[in-house]
This record gives C-alpha cells, structure tokens and sequence, in this order.
C-alpha cells in the first residue's frame, strides 16, 4: 500500500507530493513565476530563522543537559524521600550529583530562554513583518489562481518520508511522517486536496475504505491555530516532549485504486477523520479486521 503523498529525504530538491505516485491526480498546478516566488519568500524566511535559531552543537547540547540534569535531580529527590536531607547531604557523592542537576537544567533553561528572546526580537522586526505579509500575498495569489472553493477546510496530512536502499523505499528511521497541511474539498465529485502549488483530486467513487492503526506516530509541526491541548483537541490525548516532537496515538488510512488497479492510500491523523468521514461517507474499521493490508 503506497502513501499518494511521499518525499525521499536524501532528495530535498523534490516537492513534497510532487513524484510518480501522485502526479498523476494533479487537477492544476500554479504558474512557474508564481513558484519561484515562493521558493524566493521561502529562502527569505529560512535566512530569518536562521538569525534567532542556536548553533546546531548548542541546540543538542541543550537538549542533553536538561535529560541529564533532569533525570539527576530525579534521582535526588528519591534519595532525599528515602533516606532523609540530613544523611543526603552528609554525602559528597550525592552532593556532586545535585549541583551537577541543578547547573545542567539551568544552562538548558537558559539556551531556551535566549532561543525564544532572539525569536521574538527578529519577529518584531520590521523585515520578518514584511516577509510574513509577502506570505499571506503569495498564498491569496495561488490560492485565486488554483480557484479553491469558499467551502474547504484545511487538514493535516501524513506524507511518507522515506530512503532509497537497492532501489526500494524503506523507512525513514528518524519520523516515517512528516505532517503538512491542506484544504479538502469536493468538487465534481472528486474529493480534493490542495496545497500552496497544485490541487489533486481522486474520484470519490475510487475510495474502498479508511482503516485505522491503533500504533502511535510522531511528527514534529503543528499546523492549528489550536493548541493541542485545546479542548478540540483533548480527546485524541496528543502530547508534546521536550524535543519538540508530537505524539498522537493512531493513524487513518484512506485508501482507494487508481484506474490501474494499484492501491493507494492518504494518511492523516486521527483528529481529521470526520472531516473525510463526511466526504466520502465511509466509516473506519480496524487494522486487524482489514485482511487486504499489507
């Protein structure tokens, strides 16, 4: 069962959605000097994060000390509850274990703390103000140009990331999705989904079912105005760790066949299953009860 939507990760030149799986569903696409200033407001913002984001050694430096230092000062407190202060710290062992807990979650705290000032200053600047209304011009312009419909809503999709070993795709070890963000409507009977470059568009009657994984995954963007913790979002229990990776539990594929006879499937989150729900009115039944997966 192939992902529509895939992007090999040792290929960054490759658009996302943009391969021989799911070109073939592509209904119209933007113009090339449209795309191009895209990718010239994309570099723009990419220089801008580049000013308030951290050297990448200090960035895993952070990361480290505050495990460390947390699991240090962890251990700590259960010496205390077991033995009591006076015997802990009668100890130079667990005396040099507390200082070197406290030191490594402050200087973790601190990497973050100058991480999110510096963010903040560049997004008050006038340059990063300026690159942000260019965004929301540039979006307007391939949204009109596309001819997306009033009555969409946008949705998060899973793309597959993945490798190329001895000419197979074989998973990403690092996130086997990675979570990017569409409008889905319906038009002439197909159900569509549309990003910042094309719109791509399945007959609904190509849709066999939406099968549901109970396995847990991980992505690393969120794309709501919503917190994850909002009350929307509450009952699918998404949590956030401090790498900053999601964890939801569960995935829905909804898979249909090509004119071909080849099966395909649109992976999203559970979160937007009614929305698909609604289109296609099908109903999700689970993974094991589902022999034709593979």
């Amino acid at each position: 069962m192939r992902n529509l939507f895939s992007i090999n990760i040792e290929n960054q030149t490759e658009n996302p959605g943009d391969n021989e799986h799911s070109s073939p569903f592509i209904l119209r696409e933007i113009y090339k000097s449209l795309t191009k200033g895209q990718s010239k407001i994309a570099d723009k913002m990419e220089l801008l994060e580049k000013k308030w984001a951290l050297p990448t050694w200090l960035s895993y430096a952070r990361v480290v000390a505050l495990g460390i230092g947390a699991m240090l000062l962890a251990c700590a407190v259960m010496v205390l509850i077991g033995v009591g202060f006076a015997y802990a710290f009668s100890s130079p062992w667990f005396i040099v274990a507390f200082v070197a807990g406290v030191l490594l979650c402050a200087f973790g705290t601190v990497c973050y703390v100058v991480e999110y000032k510096r963010r903040k200053k560049v997004e008050a600047s006038d340059e990063y103000k300026r690159a942000m209304d260019e965004i929301d011009r540039m979006a307007k312009r391939s949204e009109n140009y596309l001819n997306l419909p009033n009555e969409k809503t946008k949705v998060d999709i899973l793309f597959y990331t993945y490798i190329v070993r001895d000419n197979k795709m074989r998973d990403n070890s690092a996130f086997k999705y990675l979570n990017m963000s569409f409008y889905l409507f319906e038009e002439e009977n197909k159900l569509c989904l549309a990003n910042s470059n094309a719109v791509y568009g399945i007959d609904k009657t190509a849709f066999k079912r939406i099968v549901s994984d109970p396995k847990k995954t991980s992505f690393t963007l969120w794309n709501k105005d919503e917190s994850h913790i909002s009350e929307e979002y509450k009952q699918y229990k998404i949590t956030l760790d401090h790498y900053g990776v999601y964890h939801v539990r569960g995935t829905c594929s909804v898979q249909f066949e090509t004119q071909q006879g080849q099966a395909r499937e649109i992976v999203i989150p559970p979160y937007e299953l009614p929305h698909f729900e609604k289109i296609l009115n099908l109903k999700p039944i689970d993974n094991e009860d589902d022999e034709t997966v593979k």
